[in-house]
């Protein structure tokens, strides 16, 4: 009779009764004066074996499970654990062990239009081209970046392993933080200055390392960059150009390199950040650039079989 009785109640928490329910179906208290501590603590048991029985990941369980993560994947699991009436553990287990799924942080990109992604498989392609068919050709590439005077710190992966929280480093930041543009230092560039820098400084120093060598000139999207003055400018005197690519070496590699190693500390002044900028470029090793540039190429190839749109994973 126990044992029936037993069984009856799992399959009352299968079906997702409530231990208040069972204890009220199940339970014929010998006297009508039982007291409520006697009842809290059928009920603290109740909720236990509960826990213990829906903790049995069972395919309809683990059905269940995977068509609200489908559904909505932004779901957080103690959302999931309260409406599947379970711990947190049984729906972490169910999702990395049962389903094999992760938990991945949301990426932030940039917009592509049909039209952009149309733009970077045509100079993609452009430049694919180019290769076997110019002997010696050199890449410019040119970018720009935000340096901050604080310290860096992501929440999430920024960890301290020690025994004591007091022990824990403290990462201070100013309300405000000041921060280094590297490239262009702070100017407010239109279209007349970009010209003029183009023309009298970086031009003249591409054609010094190039030494009568081919080359190709990459600049970024910025509004002074893609106006008509200055595409008629870069068509007359650079006439291998193009628009920004995820190809560019600076961006997918270089800046978060260089940015991880001169923001691991905050700097007083920012005469500091930017000797400590200059420093980390001075001393990056050949074999580093070498190797950063070299994926170039191959992130060309992406760009064109990836029909223009995203390929960062």
């Amino acid at each position: 009779m126990e044992e029936e009785k037993r069984h009856a109640m799992f399959a009352s928490f299968r079906a997702r009764r409530s231990p208040k329910e069972v204890i009220e179906f199940f339970t014929t208290p010998s006297q009508p004066s039982t007291t409520s501590g006697r009842l809290g603590t059928l009920s603290k048991r109740m909720m236990l074996i509960a826990k213990s029985v829906l903790a049995t990941r069972t395919d309809e369980f683990v059905a269940e499970v995977k068509r609200k993560v489908n559904e909505d994947g932004n779901k957080l699991y103690a959302k999931l654990a309260a409406e599947m009436g379970c711990s947190k553990q049984t729906i972490a287990n169910t999702i990395n062990k049962d389903l094999d799924y992760s938990s991945y942080k949301k990426r932030h990109l940039m917009i592509l239009t049909e039209g952009t992604k149309e733009s970077r498989v045509k100079a993609a392609a452009l430049l694919n081209n180019l290769k076997p068919e110019t002997a010696g050709l050199l890449r410019f590439f040119s970018d720009d970046n935000f340096f901050s005077q604080d310290q860096n710190r992501n929440r999430q992966n920024d960890r301290w392993i020690c025994q004591n929280v007091d022990e824990v480093p403290v990462v201070k930041h100013t309300k405000f933080p000041s921060s280094v543009m590297v490239l262009w230092k702070g100017l407010k560039v239109n279209t007349a200055i970009y010209i003029d820098v183009m023309k009298n400084v970086v031009k003249p120093w591409m054609d010094l390392v190039a030494n009568g060598r081919p080359y190709v000139f990459q600049q970024d999207s910025a509004l002074a960059h893609k106006s008509r003055e200055t595409q008629a400018w870069l068509l007359e005197n650079l006439p291998y150009h193009w628009t920004p690519l995820t190809a560019n070496p600076l961006d997918y590699f270089f800046w978060g390199m260089v940015e991880i190693k001169t923001n691991k500390h905050a700097h007083n002044t920012l005469d500091s950040l930017r000797a400590a900028i200059v420093e980390e470029f001075a001393n990056m090793k050949k074999d580093v650039v070498a190797k950063a540039c070299g994926r170039f190429r191959h992130r060309l190839e992406m760009v064109v079989a990836a029909d223009g749109s995203y390929i960062e994973k």
